[in-house]
């Protein structure tokens, strides 16, 4: 997924090559840059997450005693919001869009939606190795850390699908917040994503709550970044997930 992405951006021109290796320095030194705020929004997220594991099992239950034909067939059309097989091509297309248009924001969407999917799952990948968390459909222990079993049956922790999907929607709610109707389509859509793998037995809750709240931030980092970037040519010293 993230070649697929860096292809893409290759393909778009080296203005946007260039303006992608500089929002990647700037996402990977973003901690450096973070304040007490963030650390706390950090520390909540992960708190979250940890409360969450309460819940998993129950969730879990009641997800595999309520299935039916029809929510299974949205489960099955929602899922794909976090297929990077649809994803990256939508910003593509996107992207043509905009330059056939000569559409600045669509050209712009388009490739805060690429950064914001890239670098949230190179974060999401690592996670998944170092966690190592069996999931739901292996395993009936939310709290089975296993790394040979993982590795074989796939990793838990955070959900990709949830993360890919918060990282694009995101992206299309903020820069669209003047459009009536944009931003709850597109977080809802999101949040959809997110629940049809718990519906599908492929992720714990706690996973989709990771893997949506590390989408939203990366999705949040790019946009506001890129907006502020259009002013200042020195990175500003401010947070990476909150403030700008």
């Amino acid at each position: 997924m993230i070649a697929i992405s860096l292809m893409l951006a290759t393909v778009f021109g080296e203005n946007v090559g260039s303006d992608i290796a500089r929002d990647a320095r700037f996402y990977a030194t973003a901690p450096v840059r973070w304040e007490a705020g963030d650390w706390g929004m950090l520390a909540a997220a992960v708190g979250t997450t940890g409360l969450l594991t309460l819940a998993d099992q129950p969730v879990r239950s009641f997800s595999l005693e309520h299935q039916s034909p029809g929510l299974s067939r949205g489960a099955d059309f929602f899922r794909q919001m976090g297929n990077g097989w649809w994803t990256v091509p939508s910003l593509g297309v996107l992207w043509g869009t905009g330059i056939a248009l000569d559409a600045p924001r669509e050209q712009r969407v388009a490739r805060e939606g690429m950064e914001a999917l890239a670098f949230s799952t190179v974060v999401a990948q690592a996670l998944k190795y170092s966690i190592a968390r069996e999931r739901p459909a292996t395993t009936d222990d939310p709290y089975s850390f296993n790394k040979s079993r993982a590795n074989g049956n796939g990793l838990s922790m955070p959900s990709g699908h949830s993360q890919a999907a918060w990282s694009v929607l995101s992206v299309v709610a903020l820069e669209y917040q003047d459009v009536p109707g944009v931003t709850p389509v597109a977080f809802g859509a999101a949040a959809l994503c997110a629940m049809s793998r718990v519906y599908d037995n492929r992720h714990w809750t706690s996973d989709v709550f990771a893997g949506s709240a590390l989408g939203f931030a990366s999705a949040w980092a790019v946009v506001h970044w890129n907006r502020r970037v259009q002013t200042t040519v020195a990175p500003p010293a401010v947070g990476f997930a909150v403030t700008f």
